[in-house]
């Protein structure tokens, strides 16, 4: 009798120590909120904060430093929730809630603060097939894990960058691990664009380029070499190519 009120008193102590789900939510929240500031710093982000909810959800609020109008708020709405969610199903403590049956609601607003987009993650949403895990102690992925990262962006394509007119069709990386951007442009600038002139022109613009610095700061620990801009009419005959190396924008 003494060795079953000892085994019942061992599994009632097992079971108090470990912590409720609401406890552990607060110190998913606690934990995210530490390292915001290294996320707005990586992710070129305004800002970022998680809260807990009367329902026992979490809340991310992701504040962008893209205008509602720009070209990249397009192409970053749908890519920053999904890359969250992602990066909170990888996470041991996320894995767990999840499983739990928290849901985490991703806000994402631009810097003007327009809602972007709206996402909630919970145990029956689809987990990508980028390994964060890996990424984030240092592995570079190959171009095959480089294209699933970028599926997250193609969501949004295409896009076209209202003053030129120029969209925005396919984005992925080759084998060398170089992003690759594909663009239409508008039939009357196709010839202006495939002079040698136009050529030296727009690469110099783009090198000056905050966006272009932007996304060579951003991909620096996943490997990416040089970022390649391939133009074509509306036809599909192609234009021009314009490469930028890494070291044109140190």
């Amino acid at each position: 009798m003494r060795k079953l009120l000892f085994i019942f008193a061992v599994a009632f102590m097992l079971v108090s120590c470990k912590k409720s789900t609401a406890t552990r939510t607060e110190e998913f929240v606690k934990m995210y909120n530490n390292t915001s500031d290294m996320m707005v710093r990586s992710a070129g982000f305004k800002s970022t904060k998680a809260t807990s909810t009367p329902t026992g959800d979490v809340d991310i609020e992701i504040k962008t430093t893209y205008a509602d109008t720009d070209v990249e708020a397009e192409l970053m709405k749908n890519a920053i929730p999904d890359i969250i969610g992602q990066a909170i199903q990888a996470e041991p403590s996320g894995k767990e809630l999840l499983a739990e049956g928290v849901k985490f609601n991703l806000k994402v607003y631009s810097a003007n603060d327009v809602m972007m987009s709206a996402q909630t993650i919970d145990k029956n949403t689809k987990k990508g097939n980028i390994d964060l895990e890996a990424i984030a102690k240092g592995d570079k992925p190959d171009s095959s894990q480089l294209n699933e990262i970028l599926k997250v962006f193609s969501k949004s394509l295409p896009i076209v960058d209202k003053a030129s007119g120029v969209k925005i069709v396919a984005i992925k990386a080759d084998a060398e691990n170089n992003i690759i951007y594909s663009a239409e442009v508008p039939d009357q600038y196709a010839d202006a664009l495939a002079t040698d002139a136009a050529t030296q022109v727009m690469k110099d613009e783009m090198m000056r380029s905050p966006d272009v610095r932007q996304i060579f700061a951003q991909t620096s620990a996943i490997g990416v070499n040089n970022i390649k801009y391939i133009y074509s009419d509306s036809k599909g005959k192609k234009l021009n190519e314009i490469t930028i190396k890494r070291s044109d924008v140190k």
